[in-house]
C-alpha cells in the first residue's frame, strides 16, 4: 500500500469483522479488497476504540487536522522503526 492510499483510509473501509481492508488505489490501478492479520485488526480496533471514530473519519489522522499528509505519516513510520530497532531503515525521499 502507498502511503497515500494508507492516509486516505477511512474507517467504513476497513472491516474489522471479516478482516479486510478496502484499498482504494492511486496512481490509476484497480482497488482491491485485501486481508488484514490477526493482530492488525485488533490493534485497529483498539485505536479505533480509543479515539471513539465515526465511520466517515479518516483511520489515521494527525494531531492537528482531520487527515495526516504523507510527511507525517513517514515521520511516524520512521519513529517507531527506530524504536523497535528492526536493523534496517526506511529510505524516504520526501516526496
Amino acid at each position: 500500500m502507498r502511503a497515500s492510499e494508507l492516509v486516505n483510509l477511512h474507517v467504513n473501509d476497513l472491516d474489522l469483522h471479516s478482516g479486510t481492508i478496502c484499498c482504494r488505489r492511486a496512481k490509476g490501478s484497480l482497488s482491491s479488497l485485501d486481508p488484514i492479520k490477526p493482530g492488525e485488526v485488533v490493534a485497529l480496533e483498539k485505536m479505533l476504540r480509543e479515539r471513539k471514530c465515526h465511520r466517515a473519519d479518516y483511520a489515521f489522522h494527525s494531531e492537528h487536522s482531520e487527515k495526516m499528509s504523507r510527511s507525517p505519516f513517514w515521520r511516524v513510520v520512521t519513529q517507531a522503526s527506530d524504536r523497535v530497532a528492526w536493523g534496517w531503515t526506511i529510505a524516504w525521499s520526501g516526496t
